[in-house]
């Protein structure tokens, strides 16, 4: 059965928190951030979410994005200040 849209969102995020609640900061392309995250997601999944990570309600993250060379992005996440 597929999963839904907001099942993959949330375990998304949820791999995301777990490698940056403890200060550390993901930088790299969308495979390597996958990878050190360990999620089980794709990377059209991943960076579909990346790039609307912003515009999510409730979002715990800060994504900046950088394209570099062949038309690549390179992303920095970050989780964002509990205050703001």
């Amino acid at each position: 059965m597929e999963k839904s849209i907001r099942s993959k969102q949330w375990e998304i995020s949820e791999s995301l928190l777990s490698c940056l609640k403890d200060g550390m900061v993901l930088n790299g392309q969308v495979g390597e951030i996958i990878e050190r995250c360990g999620s089980r997601t794709t990377g059209h999944e991943m960076a579909k979410y990346l790039e609307r990570a912003e515009t999510m309600q409730r979002n715990r993250f800060r994504v900046n994005r950088k394209k570099s060379s062949g038309n690549r992005c390179i992303y920095r996440i970050t989780l964002k200040d509990p205050a703001a």
